[in-house]
């Protein structure tokens, strides 16, 4: 197949450009018109619209300030879910068995919800130290769980009650 010489290629891109509509064989297109008047807001115009720079600074600030309570959130939530799992495993009460072992397991349960919850938030935030903490937290109440139910359901090798007396 013989190549076009370059004038009859440059004749014929030409062609099909006119045939576009709005066709510019120099694609530098026309400019657009001026308009004789320049622009001028009007004063209302000015009363409403806020000047780039202080919207920038202010969405800029308040996106801060909306980081850092929610990570202070997220903090204190584990903190408080921690707290109760340090405490719980210094239980004061008797736990072997009745109301005494029921409280322990609500305030157990109570361990694994907080924990799990401070998972969440912590996830959602996207703090990794905390989500991991949180998740240790959980696990804490699992064990403290495991430790008093298992016997009572006869799979560990200690066999107990669920109610006192028996």
């Amino acid at each position: 197949m013989a190549k076009a010489p370059p004038d009859d290629l440059a004749r014929e891109i030409d062609r099909l450009l006119k045939q576009l509509p709005k066709g510019d064989p120099m694609l530098k297109g026309t400019p657009p018109p001026l308009s004789a008047q320049p622009f001028v807001p009007s004063p209302a115009d000015l009363g409403t619209v806020p000047a780039p720079k202080a919207r920038v600074a202010r969405e800029a600030r308040s996106e801060i300030l909306s980081v850092s309570t929610e990570h202070l959130a997220v903090w204190a939530r584990l903190l408080l879910a921690a707290a109760l799992g340090v405490a719980v495993a210094f239980w004061p009460y008797a736990n072997s068995c009745g109301w005494g072992l029921y409280l322990y397991l609500f305030v157990v349960a109570s361990v694994i919800i907080a924990g799990g919850w401070a998972s969440v938030e912590a996830w959602r935030v996207r703090i990794a130290p905390a989500h991991v903490i949180a998740l240790v937290v959980a696990y804490w109440g699992i064990v403290l769980a495991a430790e008093q139910i298992l016997p009572r359901i006869e799979y560990a090798a200690e066999s107990a009650a669920w109610v006192c007396g028996r």
